[in-house]
């Protein structure tokens, strides 16, 4: 390529810069789709207040341990179950959100991840063998089961919950007082709420969270 048409190729180059820039400033905006598709994203929380010290001993927990990431080493932000519960759902420490023990609740209109899940449209159910929404005003859940519940109850309350969702996003929290042996109540929790979603015969998009309140032994 001689000289001159060197200089003719740079300056086509230079003239199509400011084209391109004026075509995209003032043409016909681009085509978006009118509706978006919304992600779907169901969530199961399975908490206990006391867990047991020593290896997990429930074959649900072994495949969970697998497929799940684990963080060891962390300390509960108090050794009230309901200063705990309520960090969980608020994201704020208790020294913040207030319920620093036991016989104390959250303020009304306290904003909780329930809250703003049943406000997104998602179903929200809690089952517990502790009074922990009703006593410490966790809002949020549409359904309150608490009392004396045993492992079989909560197991059929997920397993109806997960069911009842018909395909559309849900979150499940489901509450034990105390993990048992080798955390084989959690175990059980954990192996129900796998095996409902199968059986749903829908491809759910769950996020499973297995979390522990106090650890024998541990702060």
């Amino acid at each position: 390529m001689d000289s001159r048409a060197a200089r003719l190729a740079l300056a086509l180059l230079v003239v199509a810069g400011p084209l391109v820039l004026f075509a995209r400033m003032f043409g016909d905006a681009p085509r978006v789709p009118l509706e978006q598709g919304r992600a779907r994203a169901s969530l199961i929380v399975i908490t206990a207040s006391e867990w047991p010290a020593g290896e997990l001993e429930h074959p649900a927990l072994d495949t969970l341990d697998l497929r799940a990431a684990g963080v060891q080493r962390f300390r509960s932000p108090s050794p009230s179950t309901a200063a705990a519960a309520v960090t969980l759902w608020t994201g704020r420490p208790p020294t913040n959100h207030g319920v620093l023990s036991d016989d104390r609740a959250l303020a009304p209109g306290c904003w909780t991840l329930a809250l703003a899940a049943r406000r997104s449209g998602v179903k929200t159910s809690f089952a517990s063998q502790e009074p922990l929404v009703s006593r410490h005003a966790i809002d949020g859940f549409d359904e309150v089961r608490e009392g004396a519940l045993s492992v079989a109850d909560l197991k059929d309350h997920a397993r109806r919950t997960i069911a009842a969702s018909a395909g559309e996003d849900f979150l499940l929290w489901l509450h034990l007082v105390d993990a048992g042996p080798g955390g084989r109540a959690v175990g059980e929790l954990v192996a129900a709420c796998d095996a409902a979603l199968v059986e749903s015969g829908d491809t759910y998009d769950a996020g499973l969270l297995v979390t522990a309140f106090r650890r024998s032994g541990a702060a």
